[in-house]
């Protein structure tokens, strides 16, 4: 680097950070010439802090001071106040950009996370609502099938409440006219005992009373007392009912005949 490049670097970094010292730059240059990096680095250590209206953040590196020589050796003049104007609205529009870039992706990754969210949610509500529908039809069918059952037990209980009354009314009108349009007649029976040629006589044996007598039939055995205390049995030999002989009466004649007699 040459005396004027080096020159024409304090100029341009002290018309930014401290005019008042443009009037020592030869001094310095004569001070420093053969150390043009120090004299660089010892200007942007002492102004270029935070608080300095023309702080540049990339100064601070050695490798910005390796550039600064280069692009003076060329006769490129970077630090002056236009294009330290242009680099920091470069490096802000950069901030811009990454900050709307960020700012977008984060945009994205909300628009993303809200429409997964509705579509979540509303993949839930169909579910819902299928479940619904469904619990619904299921509610649906389950009373109709009830209705249906109850209808038809209804029917059911209907037609036998018919059926029970129809045949209420044929009971009823059957047992009616059996006592309106039929008279039962009672005939008293009365039995008749025939001895003839039997081996013995009535006054022989104790009969049983004519209630007895009148349920006995053909081939019946009874066993009775003679007069004398004996037992002895009787077998009815043949029975006949009379239904003429007595007006009104209905007469059973019975032969009986002695078996044997024993020895009491």
């Amino acid at each position: 680097m040459n005396i004027e490049s080096f020159k024409n670097i304090l100029l341009d970094l002290y018309s930014i950070y401290n005019p008042s010292k443009i009037k020592e730059v030869n001094r310095i240059v004569g001070n420093y010439n053969g150390k043009e990096y120090d004299a660089i680095k010892t200007v942007l250590i002492k102004y270029n802090y935070k608080g300095h209206p023309g702080y540049n953040e990339n100064a601070n590196r050695d490798e910005y001071i390796d550039f600064l020589i280069k692009s003076y050796s060329k006769g490129e003049r970077v630090v002056s106040e236009e294009s330290l104007l242009k680099q920091t609205k470069e490096e802000e529009l950069e901030k811009i950009k990454k900050s709307k870039l960020e700012k977008d992706i984060k945009e994205k990754e909300k628009e993303s996370i809200v429409k997964l969210g509705n579509e979540v949610k509303k993949e839930i509500k169909k579910e819902i609502d299928e479940l619904y529908n469904s619990v619904n039809n299921l509610i649906d069918n389950k009373t109709k099938e009830i209705n249906e059952y109850f209808k038809s037990k209804n029917i059911e209980f209907d037609e036998k409440q018919k059926l029970i009354k129809n045949i209420q009314t044929d009971v009823l009108n059957y047992t009616g006219k059996t006592v309106e349009n039929k008279t039962i007649e009672t005939r008293v029976s009365h039995t008749k005992i025939n001895i003839e040629n039997l081996n013995f006589t009535e006054s022989d044996i104790q009969l049983p009373p004519e209630e007895v007598l009148e349920t006995l039939s053909r081939g019946t055995r009874i066993i009775v007392k003679s007069s004398e205390g004996r037992v002895c049995g009787i077998e009815v030999k043949d029975v006949t009912y009379d239904l003429i002989s007595y007006d009104g009466e209905i007469v059973k004649e019975m032969i009986l005949e002695r078996i044997w007699a024993l020895t009491t």
